[in-house]
């Protein structure tokens, strides 16, 4: 499918809903629940989801996301900054995706993408971690560019942040 908007009654039964064309997919029209959600495509795909506060997605069973290396699923809401709303109770398996946005409802399973991109703006049921910074400093200070002593006993010093914490 390309989009998908809910403008009436959806029952979801235990259906698969999979949207796996090469458009740019949008998701929204109301609160959604489905059974099963796929997201995947042979190349790189961008689904939108809508941020209206009323159009939660709901994956009871099983919520799937495949991309592949240099092909990310990314998963996007559809005005930047705005936080879309997904209510996942089911299980999770994201691979090679890039989320931005990524709101959590109360109740919501955690997420641990693999492969995968954080964005930004994302909430807690999104367990994207972060890399570590580059080294802010290197020292001592008196030695960086060429500096030297008399001393020989080598002391390498460097600063890394992990911003996540997650490590």
């Amino acid at each position: 499918a390309d989009d998908w908007s809910n403008a009436g009654t959806f029952t979801q039964d235990t259906s698969l809903v999979t949207l796996n064309s090469a458009a740019t997919a949008s998701v929204g029209g109301g609160p959604t629940t489905f059974y099963d959600l796929t997201i995947t495509h042979t190349a790189a795909k961008e689904v939108q989801f809508s941020t209206n506060a009323l159009h939660i997605i709901h994956v009871t069973n099983i919520f799937t996301v495949t991309g592949t290396s240099g092909n990310l699923m990314s998963l996007f809401s559809s005005s930047s900054s705005t936080k879309w709303h997904f209510h996942p109770t089911g299980t999770a398996s994201v691979d090679y995706a890039n989320i931005r946005d990524g709101g959590c409802e109360s109740g919501a399973i955690t997420i641990t993408p693999t492969n995968s991109t954080n964005s930004g703006n994302n909430e807690s049921c999104w367990s994207l971690n972060t890399a570590p910074t580059d080294p802010s400093s290197l020292g001592p200070a008196g030695l960086v560019n060429g500096g030297y002593t008399n001393d020989n006993t080598p002391t390498p010093t460097f600063t890394l942040a992990d911003t996540d914490g997650a490590d």
